[in-house]
């Protein structure tokens, strides 16, 4: 009897220009924008964001469907938790979900109102959409990677469902029990011991065996540090 292999081509797809998206001192009302940040297959990413005790001015984000802005739409509010600071002497780290699986690009942006001090907006921890296991036997693996040019750490989380959007339901919960509550662990492996991945100053190819069969999904995060580029995490399974 053969054995079926499959391969989830990204538990998610990320790519930035740098480690801080928007970094510089405010001019005017002049627009402040990070460029266009792949997001594929990404559930949510966090920034943090500051600006200077002079400086006042609005953040915002838009998703679009590729890496020249198609088919561009603002963020709205609900998608954005906690809320953009306001005021002068900003700082906190909101967290953006992507509101629909087309949407493979995200933008933010700093308008100011007033003063011309520092803004920065920092990566912070992309989540990958939950990728379903239910339907494989036989093993399920995880390779991640990160060029030599970004720093950063990979975690691996599991959930007893699965858990994700459908294309065209912007924010909708898509859960196959809805008495069970969107619930995420840290992953074990086939050892029934914690997965550990170390954070790395530059770069990662790693691979992880998991022992997730009696489990229904499990995503992948990834904390920049430093550094920019592509980091990628590819689930491969037997079944």
């Amino acid at each position: 009897m053969s054995t079926r292999f499959d391969s989830e081509d990204a538990a998610f797809d990320f790519k930035n220009a740098a480690f801080a998206v928007i970094t510089g001192n405010a001019s005017g009302v002049t627009p402040m924008l990070s460029g266009w940040i792949r997001v594929i297959n990404v559930d949510s990413i966090a920034f943090a964001l500051t600006t200077a005790a002079s400086t006042n001015g609005v953040w915002t984000a838009e998703v679009a469907q590729d890496y020249l802005g198609a088919s561009a739409i603002p963020v709205a509010s609900r998608y954005v938790s906690p809320a953009f600071p306001t005021g002068v002497n900003q700082s906190a780290t909101p967290v953006i979900t992507i509101p629909n699986r087309m949407y493979t690009h995200i933008r933010l942006t700093f308008t100011p109102s007033a003063g011309s001090g520092a803004v920065l907006a920092n990566t912070g921890t992309i989540t990958g959409r939950g990728v379903d296991i239910r339907r494989h036997g036989k093993g399920v693996g995880v390779h991640m990677y990160a060029p030599d040019t970004q720093a950063g750490q990979f975690s691996i989380d599991y959930s007893p469902t699965f858990y994700d959007r459908d294309i065209g339901q912007e924010g909708v919960p898509q859960i196959d029990n809805l008495a069970d509550p969107q619930v995420w662990f840290p992953a074990i492996d086939s050892a029934n011991s914690a997965v550990s991945i170390a954070a790395t100053t530059a770069g990662v190819s790693v691979a992880k065996r998991l022992g997730l069969l009696e489990f229904a999904s499990i995503r992948v995060k990834f904390l920049p540090t430093s550094g920019a580029g592509r980091a990628r995490a590819i689930v491969n399974a037997k079944g």
